[in-house]
């Protein structure tokens, strides 16, 4: 019988283990926030983080985050090349169902975990933030290679033909094609002229912003603050959510929905009622009211 020895010198044996550990072992992953900057003023409130990551379509990876140490960690959206499972970039708001950034310090940590069968990978990156008051000018971080404050703005899409949406927690602009709708936030007055008084105001442009429509109010409520506007549009389709604060204190968040470019919504929808609310047909509402007593000029923008 033959026995077969064989002698590894201990370059080849480090080799061998070095050859089984990378075929089990997950790489250590990267995360990055790339908005906002570090230690930059922000407004209290709704805030949108946007950041990168190594991870791709082809790599089983998740990532989250979390605010003032408010667990459970968030799960954010995949806005890479690849699809919903790529978090080559990704994007997370802080809003009132999970957390907002509060006055003073606030600290902000994401984490990606990386998986390969029995073995994972974590990283994690960090970032301290200054809340101010909306009352209070926040820095911002201008990108040069569009112009805009990065704050406001999101691109869907890699040409001219998606829809391009500028957002803050007290204005917004969604671009699609010729169509320019903008929203706002704004104390228009006559109710007593008190804090909660602001309303949601709403104007268009089918001509690619050379004119606009008369403001017309989309909230024009009483004894309710309406703050934090967004919107969404695609072609004609054009959707306004923004929050009501009543008097008790408690946030609730309403849409208001067009499928004539702005021209008629439907009625509010008040999300947080209970079973299905609205019917077919978001353009067959009433038309709105224009934005009287506000103290700005009507007609073209």
């Amino acid at each position: 019988m033959m026995i077969n020895i064989f002698f590894y010198s201990s370059n080849s044996y480090s080799d061998l283990l070095h050859n089984i550990y990378a075929q089990t072992a997950v790489e250590k992953p990267e995360i990055n926030i790339t908005f906002p900057d570090h230690d930059q003023q922000v407004p209290i409130g709704k805030l949108a983080i946007y950041g990168t990551s190594s991870d791709n379509a082809n790599t089983t990876c998740q990532v989250s985050a979390l605010l003032n140490l408010k667990r459970p960690y968030q799960n954010v959206t995949a806005s890479g090349p690849q699809g919903i499972h790529d978090y080559s970039k990704w994007k997370f708001t802080f809003d009132p169902y999970y957390g907002i950034i509060r006055e003073g310090d606030n600290e902000i940590v994401t984490r990606i975990v990386c998986v390969n069968g029995n073995n994972n990978a974590t990283s994690y990156d960090r970032l301290y933030l200054k809340g101010v008051p909306s009352t209070t000018t926040a820095t911002t971080t201008i990108d040069p290679a569009i112009g805009l404050e990065q704050s406001k703005v999101e691109a869907l899409g890699d040409n001219n033909k998606d829809p391009i949406m500028i957002q803050n927690s007290d204005a917004a602009i969604a671009i699609s094609g010729d169509n320019f709708y903008t929203a706002w936030s704004t104390n228009i007055g006559g109710k007593g002229n008190t804090s909660a008084d602001n309303d949601i105001m709403f104007r268009s442009s089918a001509d690619g912003g050379q004119s606009f429509g008369e403001k017309i109010n989309l909230s024009n409520s009483t004894n309710a603050d309406s703050t934090g506007v967004e919107i969404g549009a695609e072609g004609d389709n054009v959707a306004v959510l923004w929050w009501e604060r009543n008097q008790t204190g408690t946030d609730e968040p309403v849409m208001r929905v067009s499928t004539n470019a702005g021209q008629i919504f439907g009625s509010p929808f008040k999300l947080t009622d209970n079973g299905i609310i609205g019917s077919s047909g978001a353009g067959d509402g009433e038309a709105l009211e224009t934005g009287e007593g506000e103290g700005e000029g009507e007609g073209e923008g």
